[in-house]
């Protein structure tokens, strides 16, 4: 029997995120990433994937928890999830998912 998952530590997941936000997907494999990592092999079961492609997963699950919307669409433009985005840079991501939020693009990320 295996040990029952640790709970995410908030803050180590909230800094990779941010760091996936500034770099994008493509730049992933750059990024240490270890607590979307570990939450990934725990909550996917991705032992045998690659740590990258296994992060990558999560926030694609994550991202469409959201349930669609305005919200899920900023959400995969601001992690170059969406389509396309992949390599953009951050200001054009941040500049396209401006306008699918109630957050004005100019003021975004400050």
């Amino acid at each position: 029997m295996s040990p029952p998952p640790r709970r995410p530590d908030h803050a180590a997941v909230l800094a990779e995120v941010r760091a996936v936000r500034r770099a994008g997907v493509v730049r992933l494999r750059g990024l240490d990433t270890p607590e979307l990592s570990r939450i990934a092999r725990e909550r996917l079961g991705t032992t045998g994937e690659s740590p990258v492609l296994a992060v990558e997963r999560l926030l694609r699950e994550a991202v469409a928890g959201i349930g669609g919307g305005t919200l899920q669409d900023a959400a995969e433009y601001t992690l170059g999830l969406a389509q396309g985005t992949r390599d953009w840079p951050p200001a054009d991501r941040r500049r396209r998912r401006g306008p699918s939020s109630s957050t004005p693009s100019p003021t975004y990320g400050r």
